[in-house]
């Protein structure tokens, strides 16, 4: 799974700080998928739910929000932050459809969602052969190891948020409420030096911010007090560890 600090120098800032926004405010929490196969007449009427749900077709299929509509393409996905209205399915002139279909939480302090940062719902897996038998074998590792599913589901699609990140970050809108970069210089600095014995005031002095000052930005931009976000990711580093 990718972490931040694994993130090259060699790219662009405003994509870099996407991703230390993604990576150090949300953790994917994968709830569910299902391979489905259908045929026509079929369609989901128009609804909302309170998770994020995105579709990975292997046939055409329509699918539409209240401001987009338009037919998904084999490669190509729809991703549906909780809360928003969609519709999706079968129209005359599509016989069936296979697809995967996944439903993810995101864990988070920040009243906000990593898929509301794209213009678009609709989007393109890197490598459709490879991503797709990911996700069918995705939807069978759940059927027999629910547990090994989720760890497996956490880690791909954190990494599809990323790509997603990568490829769409001149589009991208990252909620400014909660962003500053000189907060994102000290996160940086935090997943380059967690084997080492650092504290609020090496944080600070990174962020070129006064201690009292840095606590509250801090604490506005992660939900986390520095102390609080530094040994948070220390745990993470330990379980990622455990899991390579």
């Amino acid at each position: 799974m990718i972490r931040r600090a694994d993130l090259p120098d060699a790219l662009p800032a405003h994509t870099r700080e996407a991703l230390d926004w993604f990576l150090g405010n949300f953790q994917v929490h994968f709830l569910s998928s299902v391979h489905w196969d259908n045929l026509n007449p079929w369609f989901k009427e128009r609804r909302k739910i309170t998770d994020n749900f995105l579709l990975f077709p292997a046939h055409p299929i329509y699918a539409a929000t209240d401001t987009e509509s338009r037919t998904i393409l084999p490669g190509e996905f729809f991703a549906i932050p909780e809360g928003v209205w969609h519709c999706y399915g079968l129209q005359e002139d599509m016989p069936r459809s296979a697809s995967v279909m996944v439903h993810l939480h995101f864990d988070t302090k920040l009243h906000a969602n990593p898929l509301g940062i794209f213009s678009s719902v609709f989007h393109r897996l890197r490598n459709y052969d490879r991503d797709y038998q990911s996700l069918q074998q995705l939807s069978s590792l759940e059927l027999y190891s629910p547990d090994a599913a989720r760890l497996f589901g956490n880690a791909w699609f954190t990494n599809l948020l990323a790509e997603m990140i990568i490829d769409e970050a001149d589009s991208l809108t990252i909620p400014q409420t909660y962003h500053d970069k000189r907060i994102t210089q000290a996160i940086r600095y935090i997943s380059k030096h967690l084997d080492c014995s650092i504290g609020v005031q090496d944080m600070a002095a990174q962020a070129g911010i006064g201690l009292v000052r840095f606590r509250q930005l801090f604490k506005r931009q992660t939900g986390f007090s520095p102390q609080e976000y530094l040994i948070d990711a220390r745990i993470k580093r330990a379980g990622d560890l455990l899991l390579s």
